[in-house]
């Protein structure tokens, strides 16, 4: 697991470290545009070192570099050779005006003209043939179909293009309704705001409009190698959201049998006028979907339609159904729902996120799965820290096992005696290969390290704690209530019992804290009393009680809670000594020193070395 808690983006950039960069970008998305405080990026910095993969990982994951920009330019010019200098060309200035580098807006865009996206219409002009999918046509205008007459209704529709039309213009419409940009040549400009108007595009021909009417000529471009061209262009988030808009309608009709089992009309109608092809079969109840979504949003359902690997699929009419065992239909919505819109509902519960994620990762839908983790960051408390981990680690989601490792650092001696953190730390051995009792547990590591992040500042250096001297007192006080609470039940309680054991005492502070005790007046005047009269009244009886029997019950807890820390001869006699949670002097350790205890117990509990 990464543990970038204290590296920043541009550290991680600086030095090449692109497993952490990944971690932080996919965490905070916004890590990518962060300027520090020289007004550089993280692609500056990434550019001048001449790293060509953290260049390209930056710029696919969304970094801005566009031309004529303060942040591109600067970019272009620190680049430290070709490599990264073409990159920067090719995948950020020509990018950058195509599709603004979204994710979203790059999986909906690359599945025009596609052979092997599962077209159901082909348009075939004299030399060439166009491929597009007539639900995302429908979805985006309902009259597209007159374009095409009766083929239009037929499960796959074969269209020859007349010989007087304009391909140039039909090509860029129906680019346009796949990434929400027209780029039409001039000449086919006509051509194509006469198909606009054909199929009630009213928007898009007031834009174009505007566009060739507008004195700026910011969207009339003279580009060398296409020639003069029109292009009309929303913002990347407007452009997003009215993909987002559209296909939420497609999502609502697929899953309405998943709403209501019985409704067999709507989803027949549903299938008319948005072409299904696939249909997912939750027992009595089902939904409908498109194979070129789901196959590229999964590689579960990739790999399934794309061989003669079918099982639990059988075939309906023009629709393959497939059966679909253990999981709720609230569950397989939001699945369907990110796939067509890659939208999640950040207010969904933590059980059903969880549900999910689960559903997810048997899916192979990485992206759904992280989005997931991502959201389920906020929901990882005490509680639910240890529950939370098992299912990271059993799904490999290395973001939220961080997050919980963390949580549980924080947490260590609440969590501590958990049996689920006993079989964490079991299997967490388990998944070494091969491991020998000289090898770590990875969880305990990873503890370690976050405790460390904690309390490694402003806590006494190892060996000021290994030099520390209990106070008798205090000692006494913690022994008592140990014996009769075994835990403050109050947070009040709790600090009452905290404040006083926070001091660490060299022997001659104890000494003087000894001389300035409050005595009765009966006991000043004999100085040979034994160190329990030297205390208050009521801590006597205490310090009597623990000076007759501290070394018997250390002896006995000691013994129940580690044989093995014993020194055996030979062994060197410096070895430190493990002092158990239920020892009246765990109390007096540093916050730090009772979290490493406390997985040094664990440790032997379950029977582990490391």
């Amino acid at each position: 697991m990464h543990s970038p808690t204290t590296v920043n983006v541009f550290q991680a950039v600086r030095q090449g470290d692109i497993e952490t960069v990944r971690y932080l970008v996919e965490v905070q998305a916004e890590a990518l545009q962060q300027h520090d405080e020289w007004d550089a990026t993280p692609l500056y910095y990434a550019s001048y070192a001449g790293n060509k993969e953290l260049v390209k990982y930056l710029l696919s994951a969304g970094a801005k570099c566009e031309e004529k920009t303060f942040d591109g330019e600067r970019c272009l010019y620190a680049a430290l050779n070709d490599d990264v200098r073409h990159t920067l060309l090719d995948e950020g200035f020509k990018r950058a005006g195509a599709r603004g580098h979204d994710l979203f807006l790059d999986f909906v865009g690359k599945a025009f003209n596609v052979p092997e996206a599962y077209p159901d219409l082909n348009i075939s002009f004299e030399e060439e043939t166009v491929y597009a999918h007539k639900f995302l046509l429908a979805a985006r205008a309902p009259a597209i179909g007159s374009l095409f007459g009766d083929g239009w209704k037929q499960q796959q529709t074969h269209h020859k293009a007349a010989s007087s039309s304009n391909p140039l213009a039909l090509q860029a419409l129906l680019r346009w309704f796949y990434t929400c940009r027209l780029d039409v040549a001039f000449d086919a400009v006509s051509a194509c705001l006469h198909l606009c108007q054909q199929v009630q595009l009213t928007e898009l021909v007031e834009e174009a409009n505007l566009a060739l009417n507008s004195e700026a000529g910011n969207t009339l471009q003279h580009l060398p190698f296409r020639g003069s061209s029109l292009v009309v262009e929303p913002p990347r988030e407007v452009a997003k959201q009215q993909l987002q808009d559209c296909l939420e309608n497609v999502v609502i009709a697929a899953c309405h049998g998943l709403v209501d089992s019985s409704a067999s009309q709507a989803s027949a109608n549903a299938h008319q006028d948005l072409f299904f092809d696939l249909r997912l079969v939750l027992g009595s109840r089902s939904c409908l979907c498109h194979r070129s979504f789901m196959s590229r949003r999964s590689d579960y359902f990739s790999t399934m339609l794309g061989s003669n690997f079918q099982e639990g699929s059988t075939a309906s009419g023009d629709i393959l159904e497939i059966q679909v065992a253990d999981v709720p239909p609230e569950v397989l919505y939001a699945a369907l729902r990110w796939v067509y819109t890659d939208r999640v509902d950040a207010d969904m519960p933590a059980e059903q996120l969880l549900q999910v994620m689960q559903y997810a990762d048997r899916a192979l839908m990485e992206g759904l799965k992280g989005r997931c983790a991502m959201l389920l960051h906020p929901h990882v408390t005490q509680d639910s820290a240890l529950l939370l981990l098992q299912q990271a680690l059993a799904m490999d989601s290395d973001r939220l096992a961080d997050t919980c490792v963390r949580c549980i650092a924080q947490h260590l001696l609440l969590l501590a005696r958990d049996p689920l953190f006993n079989q964490l730390v079991r299997d967490s051995a388990e998944s070494v290969q091969n491991r020998e009792d000289v090898d770590s547990v990875p969880i305990i590591d990873d503890i370690r390290y976050h405790v460390t992040l904690l309390h490694g500042d402003g806590e006494l250096s190892d060996d000021d704690e290994d030099t520390e001297v209990l106070d008798p007192a205090q000692l006494a006080m913690v022994y008592a209530d140990q014996q009769t609470h075994q835990q403050p039940q109050t947070q009040a309680a709790q600090m009452q019992l905290q404040l006083p054991l926070l001091q660490r005492l060299q022997p001659e502070q104890q000494q003087q804290i000894h001389a300035d005790v409050q005595q009765p007046a009966d006991l000043q005047s004999n100085p040979d009393k034994s160190a329990a009269q030297h205390l208050l009244p009521q801590q006597q009886v205490r310090a009597e009680h623990l000076e007759a029997n501290q070394h018997a019950v250390s002896a006995e807890q000691m013994q129940g809670c580690r044989q093995g820390n014993h020194h055996e001869q030979g062994e060197d006699d410096d070895e430190e000594e493990l002092i158990c949670m239920d020892d009246p002097r765990f109390a007096l350790l540093s916050e730090r020193k009772k979290k490493l205890m406390a997985l040094e117990e664990i440790l032997l509990n379950t029977g582990i070395e490391g």
